[in-house]
């Protein structure tokens, strides 16, 4: 069997050993998230949204903060570690 011959066609494999990703959030991370979704109240009054952009009101003391349409949950969930280790 060649060398040169694809991974597909009984070669060799590019990358012999398994791809890894660990794990990018912690505890507290994990936490929000599980309380997140045990809520079942993200965004709308009383949601975890609302509260975030609190929290940023509270951390950089103005009167208004909303986030942007785009956000998604491991967005919320960098910022309120942000947040939290702000204020």
């Amino acid at each position: 069997m060649p060398k040169d011959q694809l991974a597909i066609h009984g070669g060799p494999k590019a990358k012999p050993t398994p791809y890894h990703r660990p794990s990018r959030y912690g505890r507290e991370e994990l936490e929000l998230l599980e309380r997140a979704l045990d809520s079942g109240r993200l965004m709308g009054p009383g949601g975890m949204v609302r509260e975030f952009e609190e929290a940023i009101e509270e951390a950089f003391k103005v009167k208004h903060a909303t986030r942007p349409q785009s956000v998604t949950p491991d967005t919320i969930l960098q910022h309120l570690n942000i947040v939290t280790q702000v204020s």
